[in-house]
């Protein structure tokens, strides 16, 4: 499963411990996590009413336990190296605070395109135009630094969206990390059975 991929690929990487959010199909996600050898690692959240990607980080701050860590949609599916993006996010530059991935989408209108200047720092963010901005979008896969949380914790109004309530307040704090990867939203049965023969036949 995809969950199963990305627990696989965070623990190699080092990390110990996981939260997921659940909501929609909950009691198969619960269900996977009762069954996983990650199942002591994991801890679940269930929100009956959505908060949003940056209102479920806002919620769980005291989760990262006064470190930085990774956030990411878990529904999609892509070879990229978490472990060079890792060692990006920690030579990145100075007074950045947060590191996003980008990848190079086929549809830039139902995507965030992202500008950045020659060292990768984050200028723009296109959400979902029908504009052409280019085609390198916002995989929504990041890692926030120990002192993004703590200013993410400080907001007088609980952020809900990620790109629109904290990445477009904090451009040129943002450093991307670009992959020619492949890399695939699966959000219908069409992309699943791409990303399913793509990761059979590597």
């Amino acid at each position: 499963t995809l969950l199963e991929i990305w627990l696989e690929k965070l623990y190699n990487l080092g990390v110990k411990s996981f939260l997921i959010n659940t909501h929609y199909k909950s009691n198969l996600v619960e269900k996977f996590v009762s069954e996983s050898k990650f199942k002591k690692r994991i801890k679940l959240v269930n929100e009956k009413k959505i908060l949003g990607t940056a209102g479920t980080l806002a919620k769980n701050i005291d989760f990262f336990k006064n470190s930085g860590g990774f956030v990411l949609h878990c529904d999609n599916f892509s070879k990229f190296s978490v472990k060079r993006f890792l060692k990006k996010h920690n030579n990145r530059p100075k007074k950045t605070l947060i590191t996003l991935l980008s990848f190079n989408t086929t549809k830039p209108e139902n995507s965030g395109i992202i500008k950045k200047n020659k060292k990768g720092i984050v200028k723009k963010i296109y959400e979902k135009k029908k504009k052409n901005y280019g085609k390198k979008a916002n995989g929504a896969f990041y890692f926030f630094s120990k002192k993004s949380l703590e200013m993410i914790s400080k907001y007088k109004n609980p952020p809900k969206d990620i790109v629109k309530d904290i990445l477009m307040k904090n451009l040129n704090k943002i450093y991307c990390v670009h992959t020619n990867a492949f890399f695939i939203d699966v959000g219908d049965l069409k992309s699943l059975k791409i990303a399913r023969k793509f990761n059979s036949i590597l």
